[in-house]
């Protein structure tokens, strides 16, 4: 399944890039994949003299249980003396059972998958309608 996970990681990293923007300062310093085609990211930036570094999970799994958290708490970055904020997140597909992940923990959910009777679904966009239909046409299909 490399071939496709690799695909399946590039739409995540457009999610990461959606929610954390290098417009606003944030730098990609890591990728790393897991044994269970887990992916963690870890950024950072500078803001205010102060390093911040977010490390995120990208999961794909229908259910997400609270003993993935543990190793993002852990930044694995040092910063010489000075203060350091580290946060962590997870993204994973839309409908996905988070409801065993604390309050504090912010998830956001992917726009390119989804959880749908257990299986994970790639959400295509939606069909534009072409010039080529008649109107008519068109008002009898959405009739």
């Amino acid at each position: 399944m490399g071939i496709i996970t690799k695909s399946m990681h590039t739409f995540a990293l457009q999610e990461i890039h959606r929610a954390y923007s290098s417009f606003d300062g944030w730098n990609l310093r890591e990728e790393k994949m897991l044994d269970n085609d887990e992916m963690t990211v870890l950024l950072e930036r500078m803001n205010g003299g102060t390093k911040e570094t977010t490390k995120i999970l990208v999961s794909y799994n229908s259910v997400i249980t609270p003993d993935v958290l543990e190793d993002l708490k852990v930044s694995g970055v040092s910063n010489f003396g000075r203060p350091l904020r580290h946060g962590y997140a997870i993204i994973v597909p839309k409908n996905a059972d988070i409801s065993q992940i604390p309050a504090g923990v912010r998830v956001c959910s992917m726009s390119s998958f989804a959880i749908k009777d257990g299986a994970l679904l790639w959400e295509k966009r939606p069909v534009r309608k072409t010039a080529g239909v008649p109107v008519a046409t068109a008002q009898k299909v959405a009739a």
